[in-house]
């Protein structure tokens, strides 16, 4: 039984795992818009009871933290059609790359096909969903950059926070939007390096010999060896009578 060399074994085990996290992310991206506003009103039935300016400190921040979520689900709703297409591509991918990587991985024919076309499809996907997430991400970092500059015009004593300290906490909100978009587009990348190199490697002759099925040779028993000669039997029938002597 042919086994499948090792960097064969690697994509093959990325690829299911690929699938995996997939699979998740495409939940998540169809239960997001249904539940993010059911969680948010969920989380904020909790009032504080110490004091009437504490009470009213906190609805101020409930105020904001619902204006926040009501924006942030706006911006989901807005791009939903895109999303739960995408995600349902994105399951259709996942069956392929966890499928296709199992068959793969036992050397099956249908495997390799299978698999090709899982990678030539996930390449299109993360170049197809890159427009609406870039923009997703950019609107949702506005509102959030606008959430922070209401929230810091007052402290939790109600008065108004140090200049300094508001310009400080801008420079890191930017800081952490720029690291968030460079940590996704990164994983953007690798993912499509995964990819090219995947379909690279099966593309390969040698890596396609290894699906092709083995010949069967139909051995016959009372067929002679390749080389070997065969010696005719003597007939008795024409055996040369013996002479009469004298």
């Amino acid at each position: 039984m042919k086994r499948a060399p090792g960097m064969l074994q690697a994509i093959c085990i990325i690829a299911i795992s690929m699938g995996a996290l997939g699979f998740f992310s495409a939940v998540g991206g169809i239960a997001g818009p249904m539940v993010g506003e059911s969680f948010q009103n969920m989380t904020m039935q909790m009032v504080p009871t110490n004091s009437p300016q504490a009470r009213k400190q906190f609805q101020k921040q409930v105020q904001q933290q619902k204006q926040l979520q009501h924006d942030i689900n706006a911006v989901m709703k807005k791009w939903a059609t895109v999303t739960y297409a995408l995600a349902a591509v994105q399951l259709v991918l996942v069956g392929c790359l966890i499928v296709g990587g199992v068959k793969a991985f036992r050397l099956q024919p249908s495997g390799h096909r299978l698999l090709v076309m899982a990678f030539l499809i996930a390449i299109a996907f993360e170049l197809m969903q890159l427009i609406p997430t870039i923009n997703m991400q950019m609107e949702t970092a506005e509102i959030t950059e606008q959430f922070m500059a209401d929230a810091m015009k007052s402290s939790s004593a109600g008065k108004p926070m140090p200049p300094s300290f508001s310009r400080m906490m801008k420079f890191f909100m930017k800081i952490g939007t720029f690291l968030g978009f460079a940590i996704s587009m990164g994983w953007v990348l690798m993912k499509l390096g995964f990819y090219g190199y995947g379909t690279h490697f099966l593309r390969k002759p040698r890596t396609r010999g290894l699906f092709e099925p083995a010949t069967e040779i139909d051995w016959d028993d009372d067929a002679p060896d390749a080389g070997e000669q065969t010696v005719p039997e003597d007939d008795p029938d024409d055996a040369p009578e013996d002479e009469p002597t004298d």
